[in-house]
Parts: structure tokens; sequence; C-alpha cells
């Protein structure tokens, strides 16, 4: 494996990776799924290196080491340190390895995953291997294995989506996302979990989910949801909070509706970067911080800024697929 996929692998693992980068990488790995090994052992060793409080230099470093050289160096670092805890995985590996060899178009191991990216102003729904339909929000990626475990089902999540899980007692199935891990057994939710906020929100529509809350690698609460009910965890403060879910705003999403509840214009602003795949940049805090209660349904970016207009005095202009918003 050359030092370029070596970085695409560690991006991801990061959550640095570039949208061109995350497309690249999933398409390495459609040519050659083995690589889906090395990506798996990425991801396991960075949250065993979190979960067994390794030397905290080198958790920083992985974690901000986003320069191309400090990335191959914690990378080689990395690897050796994730060599003492999953021994077994690189056996596993190199097991793997010699079946591809063997049988290069079937798929030969669960460790092996693929990447599914629903890009700005996108909606993707996939359906799993076993049955579960999810439906993948505008700038969203899952990470599923190509064959689920004989004991669990499971899958990451970067962004939004909605889940419908085929019920399987004896195998749970778990989203894991930044700050959460939510483990059910058949039911249907919607996560949010974008990296570039600052809050994670699961909502349960039927049935019962188990939420286990993460800050800095450590469990800070675990709780079971009824149906109808929220938890929202706020990362910059380390607090949740659960309340009763209204879904038709929850979901308004997959209808290409965009609900607002008294928010920033910074949040929603990001919101219309995803849905409309423009740039939106605020120059000034006090527009940036105006909030508004508002619902659109097939509106364009500039019917939508006209209306904020009315309630905030601000100017945009568009050059581009970038607005820019400024005091008047």
């Amino acid at each position: 494996m050359n030092d370029h996929i070596k970085d695409l692998i560690l991006k991801f693992t990061l959550e640095a990776a570039t949208e061109s980068e995350l497309k690249e990488l999933s398409d390495i790995l459609e040519k050659d799924p083995s690589i889906a090994v090395e990506l798996e052992i990425s991801l396991r060793a960075k949250s065993l290196i979190l979960s067994k409080s390794v030397n905290q230099n080198i958790i920083g470093e992985f974690e901000n080491g986003f320069s191309r050289s400090v990335i191959r160096n914690v990378f080689n670092r990395f690897s050796r340190i994730a060599a003492i805890f999953i021994g077994i995985a690189i056996i596993v590996s190199a097991i793997t390895f010699s079946l591809y060899d063997f049988h290069k178009n079937r798929s030969v191991n669960s460790l092996q995953s693929k990447i599914i990216i629903a890009n700005k102003g996108e909606i993707k729904v996939i359906k799993l291997e076993d049955g579960t339909r999810v439906c993948l929000a505008p700038d969203s990626k899952i990470v599923i294995p190509v064959n689920f475990s004989d004991k669990k089902r499971e899958v990451s999540l970067t962004g939004e989506a909605y889940f419908e899980v085929t019920r399987d007692v004896n195998r749970p199935f778990e989203v894991k996302t930044q700050h959460s891990r939510i483990q059910v057994l058949g039911t249907k939710f919607n996560i949010h979990a974008y990296s570039n906020e600052s809050f994670e929100q699961t909502a349960l529509l039927e049935g019962k989910v188990q939420v286990r809350l993460c800050s800095k690698g450590r469990v800070i609460g675990k709780k079971i949801l009824k149906p109808n009910t929220a938890v929202c965890f706020d990362s910059k403060t380390g607090r949740y909070a659960i309340s009763s879910a209204d879904f038709e705003n929850i979901l308004a999403w997959q209808k290409k509706r965009i609900v607002f509840n008294n928010e920033r214009l910074e949040d929603i602003a990001k919101r219309i970067e995803r849905f409309y795949n423009v740039k939106i940049e605020i120059s000034d805090s006090q527009i940036a911080n105006s909030r508004f209660s508002a619902e659109f349904d097939k509106e364009s970016v500039d019917e939508i800024l006209k209306s904020f207009q009315i309630i905030a005095p601000f100017s945009y202009e568009q050059r581009g697929q970038t607005y820019y918003l400024t005091n008047k």
C-alpha cells in the first residue's frame, strides 16, 4: 500500500478527508476491496488507542496531524501501537489477503467495508444485506461491512440518516457516531450527527433504542429511549437532554423540506449549504447570531435569504456558488 493510500485512510479515520478524497478512497475500495481491511484496522486502532489512555502527545498528534509529513509520521507510529493491541486483526488481514489473491472477485471477509456518500444536494436510499433500509441525508456518509458478522450488525455514520432496522434478536444493530453508540434490535429512528456541528440528536419513532453518549473516549451516559422521544447531546458542554420528538419536522429533510425553529443563522446556513450545494459566508457575528423560525419547501436560496431580510437587516451578494452576507 503506497503512501497516498495511507494518507487517505488516515484522513478518513481523522474525519479530515475532503469530498474528493472520500470519493477517491471509495473508488480505490471498489477496485481493491482488500484495502478495506487496512481501513478497518485503522478505525479499530484509533478506538483502542483512545480507550487505552496511551501517551497523550500521540493522541494529540493523531487528532490534529493534518499536514502530509505529520500524517505519515503519525501513521507509522500509530501502526506500531495498533500492532500491539490488534495482532489478531492483522493475522486476519494476512489471511484475507491470501484468500483475496485466490478468489479475486469474491468478498472473503466480514471486516471488508464500503463507504456510501450522499453529496450536498443529494439524498440516497440504500438497503443493507439484512434488509435494513437507510435514507442518507445530504452531505452524509455511512461505512458498512460487506457482510455483517454472526453476532452483531455495525455501521458508522457521519451526517444524518433515517434507519428502518430489520429485527434480529440474535444480532443487535449498532450505529457509531462521533459521540454516540446507538444499539437496537429492530426499530425506526433518525440520527443527526454532523462533525462540523456541536450537537448530536437521536430520535426514536418506533420500538426501543439504547443510546450510549461518549465524550473524550469515555461513556458519560446511557439512556433507553421510548417512541417519539429524542436525546440531544451538546459536545461543547458535555450535557445531554431528553425531550419529545416532532417527527414531522425531524424527517422533513426526506421530503426536501427545511424547517427551522428559533435557530441561529450560522447553523441555518450549514443546512442550506447541504441541501442546495452552495457556500454561505457570513461576515458579521450579529448576523450569524440572528434567530429564525421558518419552513421552506422547494424555495430557492435567494427566496430563503430574501425572507430572512424582512426580519434581519443584512445584504447579500452571490458570486458563483457562494453567497456573501454583510451588514447593510
